[in-house]
């Protein structure tokens, strides 16, 4: 018996490969979602920011003055530090947004008198923390490259997702232990997720082990 086989001719095209899309967030926008999925709806999708705030300057201008007085061997007065920092950042942000559009906390207080506020109160914290550091045993740890671990730089992947972000601080106690360390200047953590990120991200990049982190609340 003969099996007549026909040949069937179809014109082919080739197909791109899809690329799998990986989200980048920040370990505060998976916070924001785990809190609140509809503000961060609102914050991130829709791009409804929040209006700037003197409170917000104060906590920038706090990191960066902390960074810059490290970075230049402790030998800078860190409360200059930071009302140098807080003024230009107030400035820069005056320029983009008039006062009257600000966001002010706490009932009656007018916008001038919070500026003036936190400018004032976040000098004295910085010079705090700073008295801090000198009369401690701890030391800033290095990294590979020989710099010190401050604001350190990640992006790593994380369940499909590219966590992205920037460590405050890592410092080596003097029994030799690492601890990963975030600097606050608002509201207090409620867990301790977002060290717990930093600490799998300088793992990845940088094989350290840490199994210790910390908040440091500037306020308390």
């Amino acid at each position: 018996m003969s099996v007549d086989v026909i040949e069937e001719t179809q014109e082919t095209q080739e197909v791109e490969p899809v690329k799998a899309y990986k989200y980048k967030r920040s370990a505060s926008q998976v916070k924001s979602f785990r809190r609140c999925q509809e503000m961060f709806r609102l914050e991130r999708i829709e791009r409804h920011k929040s209006p700037p705030s003197a409170a917000a300057i104060a906590g920038s201008a706090f990191h960066e003055a902390y960074r810059t007085w490290e970075t230049s061997g402790r030998l800078l007065r860190p409360s200059a530090l930071f009302v140098n920092t807080y003024n230009r950042l107030l400035e820069e942000e005056k320029a983009v947004t008039p006062l009257c559009d600000w966001k002010v906390w706490g009932r009656g207080t007018k916008v001038i008198e919070d500026i003036d506020k936190r400018r004032e109160s976040g000098a004295k914290q910085l010079d705090v923390y700073a008295n801090r550091c000198r009369s401690g045993t701890s030391t800033i740890l290095r990294l590979p490259n020989g710099e010190l671990a401050l604001e350190v730089p990640f992006e790593v992947e994380i369940g499909g997702t590219v966590v992205r972000g920037a460590v405050d601080k890592v410092y080596v106690t003097q029994e030799g232990t690492n601890v990963v360390r975030d600097l606050k200047t608002g509201v207090r953590e409620h867990s301790a997720f977002q060290l717990g990120v930093y600490s799998f991200a300088l793992n990845t990049l940088y094989d350290l082990k840490i199994w210790w982190g910390d908040y440091y609340y500037d306020k308390d």
